[in-house]
């Protein structure tokens, strides 16, 4: 039977939207970062930037699904951000000279309290809006006016008199930004501005997205700090830009091997060689193949570190070629069955060798092709004779 659930109102929609824009808002501060600066999240705050030059940004984000204020004068979000900060100032988690503490908030709404603290860029205009938002919840003789107790502790330590001096100072640095439409607008608007490419706009900024979401999963499961450099998103973007981007030439950055370091290679005893001798391959298919291996490794390590090829891509690449690998296996097999299993192995490998397999948009060295074909066939994922498995499966080289 059908059954209709419901649920009273609830502040958990407000709570996920709000775990989700801390993520998105990382991306928001990365596109405006440089060298040496990072970007964390529920490090310094809900989301922080800490530049090169020392100076911290605090950044608390206020949203709202409904349609409730986050930053009217007596909103306790409000009060407990500014509490949040007060602490931090006194506990000297934060140098408050070298601090911003900025507020962004997600809905179209404002407070006079929150336009007097934004309005003040000296220290006496500070002063004055410390005693303009005190007027909010004292009278003249310094009494209490009706200060509610979901807020009240919040309140009455931001204008102790022993905290006057720190409240003055975050006033000073405080800054609010308010979203004029929805956050999902503001952050794509952002982005925008950042990739444009408005023929590659939507996948390179969903793109940018689910690294986010895969880079704070990863931090969160390992038990390390959310922080992301801004060398490490900017990695992540060319990575993603050269994947959408029109197809290009991958530099080889290794110089050809030595004759003694392929002479070494081959005393090595390495499976893919074991592979090639299965096969009678000739002398010269070895030295040629442990050319292309040490070119293709060295290679391999080389457009990963630089950022110039992703993880993902090394591994889609992989697939490809086993893919590749299988269906001329198929076509050889069915072709050669009068053959020896050594001939049927020999014809698979030159097969292979005579053609090349791309990565993505990219178009690798021929030695990289091969190498990498080799590195499959020295895990044993591939293999040239019939019987490759069977014969290397257990055996110690």
């Amino acid at each position: 039977m059908d059954s209709e659930f419901k649920i009273e109102n609830t502040h958990v929609p407000d709570k996920v939207y709000a775990y989700m824009i801390q993520i998105h808002h990382m991306l928001y501060e990365l596109v405006d970062c440089h060298h040496g600066d990072s970007v964390s999240i529920e490090v310094l705050d809900d989301n922080g930037v800490v530049r090169e030059n020392g100076t911290v940004d605090a950044i608390q984000i206020k949203s709202a699904t409904s349609e409730r204020n986050p930053v009217s004068d007596k909103a306790v979000d409000l009060w407990k951000t500014l509490y949040n900060w007060l602490m931090s100032v006194k506990a000297c988690e934060v140098e408050v000279e070298n601090t911003k503490f900025r507020l962004f908030i997600t809905v179209n709404k404002s407070g006079e309290i929150v336009s007097s603290f934004s309005k003040a860029m000296s220290t006496e205009e500070a002063e004055e809006a410390w005693e303009f938002a005190r007027s909010k919840f004292y009278d003249e003789n310094n009494e209490e006016k009706n200060i509610n107790d979901a807020y009240g502790t919040y309140v009455r330590a931001f204008f102790n008199d022993d905290n006057r001096e720190s409240a003055i100072k975050i006033i000073k640095n405080f800054h609010i930004e308010v979203c004029k439409q929805k956050y999902s607008a503001t952050i794509r608007e952002k982005l925008r501005g950042y990739i444009g490419q408005d023929d590659l706009f939507e996948v390179l900024y969903k793109g940018l997205l689910g690294w986010a979401n895969d880079v704070v999963s990863e931090c969160v499961e390992n038990h390390r700090p959310i922080v992301v450099a801004w060398e490490r998103f900017q990695k992540e973007y060319r990575q993603l830009f050269r994947e959408c981007n029109q197809k290009y030439a991958l530099p080889s950055l290794f110089c050809t091997p030595s004759t003694e370091e392929i002479e070494g290679e081959l005393k090595k005893g390495q499976y893919y060689i074991a592979q090639l001798e299965l096969i009678d391959a000739e002398f010269y298919d070895k030295l040629e193949a442990a050319n292309d291996f040490l070119c293709a490794a060295t290679d391999r390590m080389q457009w990963g570190k630089t950022g110039m090829v992703s993880s993902k891509q090394f591994k889609d690449y992989d697939i490809k070629l086993k893919r590749n690998w299988n269906n001329k296996r198929r076509i050889v097999k069915s072709e050669n069955v009068q053959r020896t299993d050594e001939e049927k192995g020999y014809r698979l490998y030159s097969c292979c060798a005579d053609g090349k397999v791309e990565m993505d948009n990219y178009e690798v060295p021929d030695s990289f092709y091969m190498g990498c074909m080799h590195a499959l066939s020295d895990k044993r994922d591939i293999g040239w004779h019939p019987n490759f498995k069977k014969i290397l499966g257990g055996k110690k080289l």
